[in-house]
């Protein structure tokens, strides 16, 4: 049940809330929010509560779990007390990427994998942002002329 619940508010937060976040991210942070607490709290009730804390405040993930559940925190902070729109996007992406690495992590070779992805990614995209940058007058282009 708590699988079925998280997959209903994290639907509700990219079907309803993602649209219309320009306007209410408030809206897209509380589901969302909830909906990746519940994501944890199923793979809790899978393992058990006291397995699940083991596995959290393990020395090799402490640093994992406290910037997720600070992420999480920051997040509901931001969109239900400060009512900020850039940082309610903030908390978000970065709890989206908490949460990622955290459920990827329950995986053999899981957090390695994401790293490669990643470094990979940035490799890619690198050419692609100068390019960019330079079309639109932010990067000075490169001189190959010896001046």
């Amino acid at each position: 049940t708590r699988l079925t619940l998280s997959f209903i508010y994290l639907s509700l937060a990219f079907f309803v809330g993602l649209p219309v976040m320009a306007l209410a991210p408030a809206k897209f942070a509380i589901c969302f929010s909830v909906g990746s607490a519940t994501s944890v709290c199923a793979v809790g009730a899978l393992r058990g509560a006291q397995a699940q804390l083991t596995h959290m405040l393990a020395s090799e993930r402490i640093v994992l779990s406290l910037s997720y559940f600070g992420s999480l925190v920051a997040t509901l902070y931001a969109a239900l007390v400060l009512h900020s729109y850039v940082l309610t996007i903030v908390s978000s992406c970065a709890q989206a990427a908490a949460l990622v690495y955290y459920q990827v992590s329950h995986f053999p070779y899981g957090a390695q994998g994401v790293r490669t992805v990643l470094v990979m990614g940035a490799h890619i995209a690198k050419p692609l942002v100068f390019a960019c940058g330079r079309a639109v007058g932010l990067v000075k282009p490169k001189s190959y002329l010896p001046l």
